[in-house]
């Protein structure tokens, strides 16, 4: 994809139109004609007026199994072990998501 420089609101518009999309973030950026890796820098930079954090941590599954466990706020999700960086990272867009009803 050609670099095309975007403003701060266009990229408000494409991370928001993302997040209602229900796409995955692949088939987001397909559509809105960005690449992947900027979506993502986006989406994990500040993000509006408020910083967008949510605090997470992981443990092993305590029923031995290879899975991990991923905390995030008062939500427990035990996943795979193949679960890779993006399906961990689409998780905590959408607890974030729930959360605060967006």
């Amino acid at each position: 994809m050609a670099t095309k420089r975007r403003s701060r609101a266009e990229w408000q518009r494409i991370t928001q139109g993302y997040r209602s999309s229900g796409l995955t973030q692949e088939a987001s950026c397909k559509r809105a004609g960005v690449s992947l890796s900027a979506l993502q820098n986006w989406l994990y930079r500040k993000d509006g007026d408020e910083a967008r954090f949510v605090p997470m941590t992981t443990s092993s599954s305590p029923t031995g199994s290879d899975a991990m466990q991923v905390r995030v706020g008062e939500v427990l999700v035990t996943l795979p072990s193949s679960a890779t960086v993006d399906n961990v990272a689409e998780l905590v867009v959408r607890l974030e998501q729930r959360r605060t009803g967006a």
